[in-house]
């Protein structure tokens, strides 16, 4: 009977490379969820500047990027009224409306944050595209 011997030295190989992937690439991962983050708390804070009746509306919005150091750990972004900040706890009125208790309308809903949110999800795409590469790169790939 003939022998028949299978070489998986570079398969293993490049299946090790592809491991370090995530890992080199979520220092990279996270910067791009921080920049785009920062670019929609901007957009967002520019929409809201000058809303009639709350001033200081646009000095509320912020965001915060969570991640731990774990290679498996989801790198979230929140963004939107901080209601410890002058005029936060009014930012869901003005991002969402208002109605009396009969369920008449008394502020329309401005929609300001998932505007900003939808002008910058190119933004994210790309750099996840280019924290990737880069990872690959690195990984000599």
């Amino acid at each position: 009977m003939s022998e028949i011997d299978f070489d998986f030295t570079e398969f293993d190989a490049l299946a090790a490379k592809l491991g370090t992937v995530p890992s080199a690439a979520r220092s990279n991962l996270r910067k791009a969820m921080e920049v785009t983050a920062r670019h929609v708390k901007d957009d967002w804070r520019q929409k809201v500047t000058g809303s009639p009746g709350l001033p200081g509306l646009a000095g509320a919005v912020s965001y915060d990027v969570k991640s731990d150091s774990s290679s498996r750990s989801a790198i979230e972004a929140e963004i939107g009224y901080d209601k410890g900040r002058f005029q936060g706890p009014f930012g869901a009125i003005s991002e969402y409306g208002a109605a009396n208790e009969f369920g008449t309308p008394l502020h329309a809903p401005r929609n300001y944050g998932s505007a900003a949110l939808a002008e910058n999800v190119a933004d994210l795409e790309r750099g996840i595209d280019i924290a990737l590469q880069q990872a690959e790169k690195a990984a000599g790939l």
